[in-house]
């Protein structure tokens, strides 16, 4: 019976008396993750964490404070690397590049038109000159 009451306290959400740091640490980034943006300022998101029982288990606001600024240089970081893993499975596409190269080739015959039809509006012009010379 010991264990199983063992295991249901370790179960408890509300449970954080006697964690380690580590563990603290743990349930402060995860209460973040659950309630606040990284785009967030700390006093905006301490206005919304204040009444969460996972705030208590930092003791000190400066070390909430370095705790918060942390999981903001994670979580952008996790980001970016999660767009960087993105756009490399994109690029890494065949399809992908043989429709930017096809998209290459139709501006460059488009700019060859342009160039041409540039010609064709001023042969009138230069017809109209040769004939008066």
């Amino acid at each position: 019976m010991n264990l199983l009451n063992d295991f249901e306290q370790n179960l408890d959400p509300k449970n954080y008396d006697n964690l380690s740091h580590e563990e603290s640490v743990k349930v402060f980034m995860d209460l973040l993750r659950d309630r606040c943006d990284p785009t967030m300022k700390w006093e905006q998101a301490l206005q919304i964490i204040k009444n969460d029982e996972r705030l208590k288990v930092i003791k000190g606001i400066g070390e909430q404070r370095r705790l918060f600024k942390e999981w903001i240089n994670q979580t952008k970081a996790q980001e970016r690397q999660e767009q960087k893993l993105r756009l490399q499975k994109v690029l890494s596409n065949e399809y992908f590049f043989r429709k930017l190269m096809m998209i290459d080739r139709l501006e460059r015959i488009l700019e060859k038109c342009w160039r041409i039809r540039k010609c064709l509006i001023q042969i009138p012009n230069i017809i109209k000159f040769s004939t008066i010379l």
